[in-house]
């Protein structure tokens, strides 16, 4: 004990984190998996190196782009879409595929007690309350779904008044 403080380190003198190696990190992979990381790893390096040190940034870039293919992927930004939007809007593009020829209301009609729960069992007004709601939000999704990749392609695009200076 130093001036009467306790054995234990003041904030400023606790010991700074080790690192602790390569060899720490790998130990908890299976050594199948080691080995085959640790070849990917020389390919790359045999292929790539001049691009490796001209930036040590694209280091980085390689390891983050590797761990966001591999699983467990990140869940999809925003509210989770309904499945039953979902499904008619896989349905409707099956039939409309399977029978090129028939009228949309009659595609509608054979998706509707697919992608509506329990739609045999509905009155005949809510039968219809159910249809009008599913086919808006078909409607609303794919609306969306345009619009989104719409602004998409203009932000990857250069505007005119950039491209002059």
């Amino acid at each position: 004990m130093r001036d009467g403080r306790s054995k234990e380190l003041a904030p400023s003198e606790k010991a700074a984190p080790q690192f602790q190696g390569i060899g720490a990190i790998s130990k908890n992979l299976p050594r199948s998996l080691r080995k085959e990381i640790a070849a990917f790893a020389r390919k790359l390096k045999r292929d790539h190196s001049a691009m490796f040190t001209s930036n040590p940034a694209y280091r980085k870039r390689a390891g983050q782009f590797l761990t966001a293919l591999l699983p467990p992927r990140p869940k999809r930004r925003g509210r989770p879409g309904i499945q039953s939007v979902t499904t008619a809007i896989r349905l409707r593009g099956q039939f409309s595929r399977q029978h090129p020829n028939e009228r949309p209301e009659i595609i509608w009609r054979r998706i509707y007690p697919q992608a509506i729960a329990a739609y045999a069992t509905m009155t005949d007004m809510e039968q219809a309350d159910a249809r009008q709601q599913l086919r808006e939000r078909v409607r609303w999704r794919l609306r969306d779904r345009k619009r989104r990749s719409r602004r998409r392609g203009e932000s990857s695009r250069k505007s005119p008044s950039l491209q002059s200076s």
